[in-house]
């Protein structure tokens, strides 16, 4: 039967891609996290290994009922000329309607972006707090780091999207067929079933799962425009007016954190 070949088949797929999602999505290095509250307003330093590197920020926090928090990230090259800033906001809302108390929130976030140029990185974090309807007392902290990926996983990500369809949609075709088999068919016949793999379909995936495996170590050292990725990505942004300064004009040079290593 094809339908249980195409399903043996693309579950090795899915195996091997999965697998490749995962090991992309790691860091190349442990990171620690460190508290907000000590990075406000002067810079955090990590490092990017190679050119066109990507990056994600971190940030954990629960916030008290009905409060929020902005955070804000400005980052600055290795030159400490103004890239791009990135905000996001934790939050928690409470209420109570005809189903009841309810309860929703914004707790962990992360931005993943690439960066251009090797080399070493300042953060500033802005923080905006919203109200504490609870008092001062129960004002919670967040923690963050900056982690560099060792590489794009997306491309995987998509061919998990394909192939987890492709093989659902066999399952459900072989589990049908057996039942068929139970229901009608005779003890004495088999189930017509043949597991090997699809030689022409394997070699397929091959191909797509190298394609995929290119693009994700494919660090274009390009320049990037943030600005017109500004323009289609809602957390980022670049002030013009900050482009004008770099770090130390920007009066943050002082004692800094160093993250990555």
């Amino acid at each position: 039967m094809m339908a249980s070949r195409v399903l043996v088949t693309t579950i090795l797929a899915i195996v091997v891609a999965a697998y490749f999602n995962s090991y992309f999505d790691e860091s190349v290095r442990q990171v620690r996290t460190v508290l907000g509250k000590s990075y406000q307003s002067k810079p955090y330093e990590f490092r990017v290994s190679e050119d066109g590197a990507l990056v994600r920020f971190e940030v954990y926090g629960n916030m008290p009922d009905n409060t929020w928090k902005s955070v804000e990230f400005e980052v600055f090259d290795p030159n400490e000329q103004y890239l791009f800033t990135l905000s996001r906001e934790l939050w928690t809302e409470t209420g109570r309607d005809s189903e009841g108390f309810w309860r929703e929130s914004q707790g962990d976030l992360d931005f993943t972006i690439r960066l251009a140029e090797a080399g070493i990185y300042n953060v500033v974090l802005h923080v905006s707090n919203g109200p504490h309807s609870y008092g001062p007392s129960r004002k919670k902290d967040f923690r963050f780091k900056v982690t560099e990926l060792r590489g794009d996983a997306a491309a995987f990500l998509v061919l998990l999207f394909i192939l987890v369809p492709i093989a659902l949609l066999c399952g459900v075709i072989v589990f049908k067929h057996i039942e068929m088999h139970n229901k009608y068919g005779s003890r004495n016949d088999s189930y017509d079933l043949d597991f090997k793999p699809v030689g022409w379909l394997l070699a397929l995936y091959s191909v797509l799962l190298i394609f995929a495996y290119f693009l994700a170590q494919n660090d274009s050292d390009a320049d990037i425009d943030y600005h017109r990725k500004a323009a289609y990505k809602k957390h980022l942004a670049v002030d013009r007016h900050m482009r004008e300064h770099s770090l130390s004009s920007a009066g943050y040079r002082t004692r800094s954190g160093v993250g990555g290593k």
